[in-house]
């Protein structure tokens, strides 16, 4: 009796073992619910928006609103105060997107928590020495107008306000190196964009500081020539 219930014990074996192995390969090869759930992430669904605005802000302001601002001082032939007014309207509109640009990067520094970098360092730094500029020029303004020509605040508002534009644009291109989201045909724009109006910030820097000293020196010699002319007459007299 037990030799003929042996085949079928061997059978039985057989199947379960047969059926165990199904089980374990069905199991490993359906993705269970936690696998299909993708993890999620830190990062909001608007966080793209951000960092664009934060690119736009940014290079807006430190490659075409604030240097424009610079050069407008140079380039317009306005009377009395309008020149002063102009500058200061274009350039507070810089700083103001500077202040939008600033904000977004300290929110995206700390979501991505990398917050410290050379990006940010010289973000920082720029945004602290930004505030002395309208204290600076406002000084400058009153004494010019007083006939005291360029003073401490004059140099220090002008050869500051040069830095930051210089740094701000090449800021704008190590941000870009971080690479959110950028790509190749970016970078390329923008360092175009920014190598030519720095270019042109330099030149109408340049010219209107070469300009400026030969009017000083017409004015100077035109003074002595009406002082000469005085005391001949006061001689003849």
């Amino acid at each position: 009796m037990p030799s003929n219930t042996m085949p079928y014990r061997l059978l039985l074996c057989a199947t379960l073992l047969m059926l165990n192995g199904a089980l374990v390969y069905a199991s490993e090869a359906i993705p269970t619910t936690s696998s299909t759930v993708k993890p999620k992430s830190r990062f909001p669904t608007y966080f793209s928006q951000v960092v664009k605005a934060h690119g736009i802000t940014g290079s807006t302001a430190w490659v075409l609103v604030l240097p424009i601002g610079a050069m407008s001082m140079r380039l317009l032939r306005l009377r009395g105060s309008r020149n002063y007014y102009t500058h200061s309207i274009i350039q507070t509109l810089g700083v103001l997107l500077f202040i939008v640009n600033f904000g977004t990067g300290i929110y995206i520094g700390i979501k991505t928590r990398k917050l410290i970098n050379y990006h940010t360092i010289i973000g920082f730094l720029m945004f602290a020495l930004v505030w002395s500029q309208p204290i600076t020029g406002l000084v400058h303004h009153v004494l010019y107008k007083k006939g005291q020509g360029r003073t401490i605040s004059s140099y220090t508002h002008i050869w500051l306000g040069r830095v930051l534009i210089t740094l701000g644009m090449i800021n704008g291109g190590l941000g870009l190196r971080l690479g959110y989201g950028v790509t190749t045909k970016d970078e390329i724009i923008y360092g175009v964009v920014a190598g030519v109006m720095w270019v042109a910030y330099v030149i109408v820097s340049v010219h209107g500081e070469v300009s400026g000293r030969r009017e000083k020196k017409r004015l100077e010699a035109l003074a002595l020539t009406k002082e000469g002319s005085h005391d001949s007459g006061m001689s003849v007299a």
